[in-house]
């Protein structure tokens, strides 16, 4: 006998039933991560570039496809760059995120391709606005304030900016639910001694410590919680990260939080925590039995061992690292908090200072004090000039007067940075700050910031410096015309040659000479101190005539 028709009916509704119940257990479980990923209005991307969308992608992205086109346009992004269609591949990245404006990896490799691959330097700022767009659009995920922190620091050595963007990393999870990595901090604490900024340096690095000890610790301090309540809640918790002194506590919920907030209850905790970071510090140290006196010795201020209690409902939490990954972290941060100790109570004190004279035959090379209430810092006798060689070939021929640092045969090189760029570049960017068509048009500009010096540490003349900058060619071999990289379209250009000790990608050996903030350095004509940051350098600009370079 066969099936009614009503029974068929029936039999589709009850499949239509269920696949219904599925999506709403599905979407249940996927709204609570919304949150995290909630977008803050569409990305950017002109009608110009939309309408560089196939037509066949264009389609799937109206009828709800948007993620699997971006896909596509991306791997074509990925066709043009290795084809060398450097022009065609700038647009894509707007159109790949406003597509899908959730890829944290378009927006990082887009910016890195920006900042570096493309080889145009002119399009460093455009890498910074696109990752500040992929910023806007997926606040609450580290990953990309980071990038913005790393390759800042990298191309523009805006120190500052690179420290601001590294805290706000720190205070997100990642897409996974898990803090930060560690690495975030290491590279925090460098972009603060490159800013000058020493003593929050050192207090990083001392941070740092104390937030890998605890981690590692929090079996100890649950050990030492008496109270069965309390270490039942715990057990629901994990430590995150400290911060300026508090300790970040991931907690499943607001209640949890609310308990832990009480005095009494947080009062227990960091009492726990105290002791067990003063045990890990001793036991670092090699010192028993441990003692809060023996561990502060190791810090700047006795209040970083005992960090304040902040509960945080986190988007999961995360569990433990292993013990040997911590242990590993540990020794780790603890090498690099002593290496900064002894170079900031020993080998670096007292550089440039009144008294104080570097000598080099130590073992261990560093300023000690003489007492003679001279200044013994290095002149550089800085100066440079500007040849025309040919047709947009200029060659830049100077001097700068550094100590040899070299020990045992090995030739430690310091760094010039070398600038061509139009008059007021800065303003004529500013200009036209929205407007990649113009900039590419109108803007000249090449800079060399790794010149290494000496050039020849066995010349009689090693003093010397030449670089050529020949701007009738890609200087990066990537196929760019050249009238194109470099249009010579201003009527007057700067040439600029720098010796930063501290900013430039120096050796540490030869900033023991320098010092923190290079007060190891003078020069009679030359010396710029940073009115922010008090880091000296040596600075000189040439202006030339159009006609003297094309």
């Amino acid at each position: 006998m066969a099936p009614r028709r009503s029974d068929i009916r029936m039999l589709w509704g009850g499949v239509a039933l269920l696949f219904l119940v599925g999506c709403v257990l599905l979407q249940t479980s996927i709204d609570p991560d919304r949150r995290w990923f909630k977008p803050e209005g569409s990305t950017k991307a002109s009608p110009k570039e939309l309408a560089q969308i196939p037509r066949e992608l264009f389609g799937g992205a109206l009828m709800g496809f948007r993620e699997v086109a971006a896909g596509l346009l991306w791997v074509r992004a990925d066709d043009y760059y290795h084809s060398g269609r450097y022009d065609d591949i700038v647009p894509l990245f707007y159109i790949v995120t406003w597509l899908d404006p959730h890829q944290l990896d378009v927006f990082a490799t887009g910016a890195w391709h920006l900042m570096f691959n493309l080889g145009d330097q002119r399009l460093i700022p455009e890498g910074i606005k696109f990752l500040k767009e992929g910023i806007r659009q997926n606040a609450n995920v580290w990953d990309l304030y980071f990038q913005l922190a790393f390759l800042g620091a990298q191309k523009t050595r805006n120190f500052a900016d690179a420290a601001y963007w590294a805290r706000q990393a720190l205070k997100h999870p990642g897409t996974d639910g898990l803090p930060a990595p560690f690495y975030v901090k290491n590279e925090l604490a460098q972009f603060l001694e490159k800013n000058g900024q020493i003593e929050e340096m050192r207090r990083q690095r001392e941070e740092n410590v104390v937030e890998a000890v605890t981690i590692m610790q929090w079996p100890k301090v649950l050990s030492l919680i008496r109270n069965p309540q309390l270490k039942s809640l715990l057990q629901t918790t994990s430590p995150v990260q400290v911060n300026s002194g508090w300790l970040d506590l991931a907690v499943p919920n607001a209640a949890v939080a609310a308990r832990l907030s009480q005095p009494a209850l947080r009062s227990q905790v960091e009492n726990a925590v105290s002791s067990a970071l003063v045990e890990g510090i001793c036991s670092m140290m090699d010192v028993s039995p441990p003692s809060m006196a023996d561990a502060q010795r190791a810090f700047s201020s006795p209040d970083q061992l005992r960090p304040r209690l902040h509960p945080v409902v986190w988007k999961k939490v995360p569990a433990l690292r292993t013990p040997d990954e911590l242990a590993v972290e540990v020794s780790t941060r603890w090498q690099r908090l002593e290496v900064a100790r002894l170079r900031l109570d020993s080998i670096r004190k007292g550089a440039g200072q009144p008294g104080y004279i570097f000598d080099n035959t130590l073992t261990v090379p560093r300023w000690v004090y003489i007492g003679d209430g001279k200044r013994h810092q290095q002149d550089l006798n800085f100066d440079f000039r500007v040849e025309r060689v040919g047709p947009k070939k200029i060659k830049v021929i100077g001097h700068i007067d550094l100590p040899n640092f070299s020990r045992n045969r090995n030739v430690t090189y310091c760094r010039l940075l070398v600038r061509l760029r139009d008059k007021e570049y800065d303003k004529r960017y500013a200009a036209h700050a929205n407007d990649w068509d113009w900039q590419r048009d109108n803007l000249t500009l090449r800079e060399k910031a790794d010149f290494p010096f000496p050039m020849d540490p066995e010349h009689p003349d090693s003093k010397k410096f030449e670089y050529e900058l020949d701007l009738s060619k890609d200087p990066e071999d990537l196929g760019h015309p050249p009238e194109k990289l470099f249009p010579f379209k201003a009527p007057e250009y700067e040439v600029t040659v720098m010796f930063d000790p501290i900013q430039l990608d120096q050796s540490e050996f030869s900033k023991d000479f320098f010092g923190y903030k290079g007060e190891g350095i003078t020069d009679k004509h030359y010396l710029v101190v940073d009115p922010k940051t008090g880091i000296r350098r040596v600075e000189k600009t040439i202006i030339l005539k159009r006609e003297d370079i094309v």
